[in-house]
């Protein structure tokens, strides 16, 4: 899928959400926008670009060249309400087919309708919606269409959040499972300093398994070591290429990483801004708490798989059960599930 995803945010406030604007809503203490931002990341778009009116609150600052899960971030203010003028300067940003949604849509995940079936059933081209539509950037595109497909968009804004919260409930989420995974030795071979894809080599059941933590509702979380960065071995540039073809090889068979934390430092690294010591390395749990601090993770009944002790020390710290990997890696998750379902 060769996708931008285009955000247009309006400033229109809700009385059930005390009139809070989506940029500034928050859940369980977690700012909403942010979460979603995470939530659709996963999904293998290469830019995300958020076009928000003056009458908001600046974005720039927050996320402007920000990289998430590998998906670079662009924000630009719209200083004119007129559609019209809102697709041109869409369409002078962006080069490409593009997914146009706006807050009406990002709060349908609340409700559980599946972004995932919105954004990969597009081979149709039927996204005959008022909260998304598909903008074509060639020489045969209707600009007519696109504009009056642009000002619908717009306009179903106006019930921006009533969704959320039943008029003075408090704005609350049910707690997510999730399963969180060392890379090399676990997802693929460690062969040592793995950065190129062609060398990137799965383990026994690793998609079997990735398949099976995704049909029971587990987020998925990539927490790694990649002292390689510091050390000169390889360039984050190359460990980014490495993961967005990781991403667009998974995204093919329906499986999406929620999130890649990796620490590049190392107390003896060779490249001086990677020389430190740092929670952020395992056995430290920076990693792990930076995950927690978006996403509202019931620990519970979450879990982690790593093959170092180390692994299992950060597991540990974060309160998190830690199982080391086995040879085969589906029949492993299948035997952790029965496991955590006894539990609770």
């Amino acid at each position: 899928m060769n996708l931008d995803l285009i955000i247009v945010l309006k400033a229109e406030k809700s009385k059930y959400a005390n009139n809070i604007t989506t940029p500034k809503l928050r859940i369980n203490d977690k700012n909403y926008f942010n979460k979603f931002l995470y939530y659709v990341s996963k999904y293998n778009f290469e830019n995300i670009f958020i076009f928000y009116d003056k009458n908001s609150i600046s974005l720039d600052k927050r996320y402007n060249g920000k990289i998430i899960n590998f998906i670079k971030i662009n924000c630009y203010k719209i200083n004119d309400t007129d559609p019209k003028k809102i697709y041109n300067l869409i369409s002078n940003k962006i080069n490409k087919k593009s997914l146009i949604v706006n807050s009406k849509f990002i709060k349908n995940i609340e409700k559980k309708i599946l972004i995932t079936k919105k954004i990969y059933d597009i081979k149709s081209q039927k996204l005959n919606s008022n909260d998304y539509f598909i903008l074509n950037k060639n020489k045969n595109s209707n600009i007519y269409k696109n504009v009056k497909n642009l000002k619908t968009l717009v306009s179903s804004n106006n019930k921006n959040l009533d969704f959320i919260s039943n008029k003075n409930k408090r704005l609350k989420e049910k707690l997510e499972k999730a399963v969180f995974l060392d890379r090399d030795g676990v997802i693929n071979f460690d062969d040592g300093y793995v950065y190129d894809w062609s060398k990137f080599k799965f383990r026994p059941g690793v998609i079997k398994g990735l398949k099976n933590i995704i049909k029971n509702n587990y987020l998925i979380f990539i927490v790694t070591n990649q002292s390689g960065i510091g050390r000169g071995y390889f360039s984050e540039k190359q460990f980014f290429k490495l993961h967005k073809s990781l991403k667009m090889f998974l995204a093919k068979k329906k499986i999406f990483i929620d999130e890649t934390q990796y620490c590049p430092y190392h107390p003896k690294a060779k490249i001086k801004k990677f020389r430190k010591r740092t929670q952020l390395r395992k056995p430290g749990n920076l990693m792990i708490k930076n995950i927690l601090k978006r996403f509202n993770i019931d620990k519970n009944k979450s879990f982690m798989i790593g093959d170092n002790q180390s692994d299992e020390i950060t597991a540990k710290k974060s309160n998190i059960k830690f199982f080391y990997t086995k040879k085969n890696f589906f029949t492993q998750i299948k035997e952790i599930n029965m496991l955590i379902n006894k539990i609770n």
